[in-house]
């Protein structure tokens, strides 16, 4: 699981509900694991910024 997907899901109402039920510390430890690997895929390549460096124009996808 990504921690993309992690910190999109993981809304205050879904924190609130981790720490109620007490699960808060397991996801934290899931996001903390998987923090690194997220970072290194989002990262841009030679390739990707040279495409982008070529355009007029640029818009994220989110």
């Amino acid at each position: 699981m990504s921690s993309r997907y992690l910190s999109i899901a993981t809304t205050p109402s879904v924190a609130a509900a981790q720490e109620h039920y007490g699960s808060a510390e397991q996801w934290a430890r899931i996001a903390r694991a998987h923090a690194d690997e997220t970072a290194q895929s989002q990262r841009l390549g030679p390739a990707e910024t040279a495409f982008i460096g070529a355009r007029d124009g640029f818009l994220p996808r989110a």
